[in-house]
């Protein structure tokens, strides 16, 4: 499957599967296949927000809370875990592995 392809379907997906379960998702945003989400109603994910392959977002007790911000990538195998509340700032990269 060629890379657009890949987007095009995360899009799709995101947009019928999981942003549902979210507390915002925005409609410019897009996730790759997961590994593992936890408490994603606490989770605000804002414009031009890319995440890839192989994520694992943990939110730990009532009061985590996790924002990520306009225009932010982050790559394949990314590991989150969230007690308190983290906001990751506009225009951030976070690399793979």
């Amino acid at each position: 499957m060629k890379y657009f392809d890949k987007r095009l379907f995360w899009f799709i997906k995101t947009h019928l599967l999981y942003r549902w379960f979210f507390n915002e998702f925005h409609i410019t945003s897009y996730m790759g296949t997961p590994l593992f989400l936890k408490r994603c109603s606490n989770i605000k994910i804002k414009k031009k927000v890319r995440i890839f392959v192989g994520s694992r977002i943990e939110l730990i007790g009532d009061q985590a809370k996790l924002i990520i911000n306009e225009n932010t990538s982050i790559g394949h195998n990314m590991h989150l875990i969230c007690g308190g509340e983290i906001i990751i700032g506009k225009n951030t990269t976070i690399s793979s592995n």
